[in-house]
Formats: C-alpha cells, structure tokens, sequence
C-alpha cells in the first residue's frame, strides 16, 4: 500500500474533530519505515492533495476530521511546546476578562518554559511564546487546565504578573476592571 493511503487509512481510523491536530513526530509514527526526507515528501503531496492541512512548520490537521477553527491555535501551542510548562497569559487572558480594550483575534501570547519565539501560523494567526524560568510550583491554585483547549490558563492574576514580570506595554490595561477581577492582593496594585 502506498505510504499516503496507509497514513490516510490510519487518520481515518483514529481522527476524530477532537483528535485531528498532528505533529510530525505523530505522523512519523504511523509510518516508521520511512526515512525522514520520505516522510516529508508525502507529507506535501498530501497537503497538495487537501487531504492533510498545513498549520506552520511541523504541525498539521486531518482535513476529513474538520477540527473546531476556535480550538486549532491554542492546540497547536500545545503541541509546540509538549514537554515544557505552557500556559495561556498575558494580553489573550487580560482580553478574555475585558481588563485590556484590545482583543487579541489572531495572536495568542503564553508564558511556557520552553524557549521565547514567535510562529506564525498562517491564516490561523500566530502563537507567541514568553520564556519562564518559574516551575508548576509557583502557579498553585492560579492556572486551570481548559480540556476544549488542551492548555492550561492564567488567573487574571497570574496574567497581570506576567504581563508586568515581563515589561509589556500597560497602557491599555483597565485599572478600575483588574481592581473588580482580581482579590485584593497588595502584590498587584
């Protein structure tokens, strides 16, 4: 069987619109016998074909599985950063709360023990990861694991810390809105 079919008959069988965001360490697995380069050429020819979607460089989707457009960005973090400490913070977490005016449509900013850099996601948006050295340790109580999204989140909190822990511009942060969010808590007013 050709190499794109059996990979296609495998994505048929496991994806699911839940399970349809890959890395290619993933897709690798479901074809071992194939050398890096091999893998890497049907990998485009099915892209080409529609059959798999290119969300940046090592991350893909099963098209048939149709995934949730809201959820493909904040999974691909996920599958970015696999390994390292990652969470949703900073401007996306103040935005949710209405404590900064801007949205942030197409950009998700996370704090993760990985390394810093931005990836550029196409038309799905990009991804901005902020380097911590803090561990799991230091967040007690102040991230929540969203299953939807497959990332843990920033208190309201946790994100203000952040966002002052790493110098980003405050000028569009709504005192009087993160004084009603967040408890009173000395450390952050």
């Amino acid at each position: 069987m050709q190499p794109s079919k059996q990979l296609l008959t495998i994505l048929d069988a496991l994806a699911t619109p839940d399970r349809a965001i890959f890395a290619v360490a993933d897709l690798r697995s479901a074809l071992p016998h194939l050398s890096f380069a091999q893998l890497t050429v049907v990998l485009s020819r099915m892209v080409t074909r529609g059959d798999l979607g290119r969300i940046c460089r090592g991350i893909y989707f099963y098209s048939r599985a149709k995934p949730e457009p809201h959820v493909v960005l904040p999974r691909t973090a996920a599958r970015l950063r696999a390994g390292h400490l990652c969470y949703l913070s900073l401007e996306s977490v103040l935005s949710q709360h209405g404590i900064i005016s801007q949205l942030p449509l197409d950009r998700l900013t996370l704090m993760t023990s990985g390394r810093s850099g931005s990836v550029d996601c196409g038309a799905w948006g990009v991804i901005e990861f902020t380097h911590t050295k803090r561990g799991a340790a230091d967040f007690q109580g102040e991230l929540t694991y969203d299953a939807d999204r497959h990332l843990w989140i920033a208190s309201p909190q946790l994100a203000w810390r952040d966002l002052c822990f790493v110098g980003r511009n405050l000028d569009l942060v709504d005192h009087q809105v993160l004084k009603e969010v967040t408890e009173p808590d000395p450390k952050l007013l």
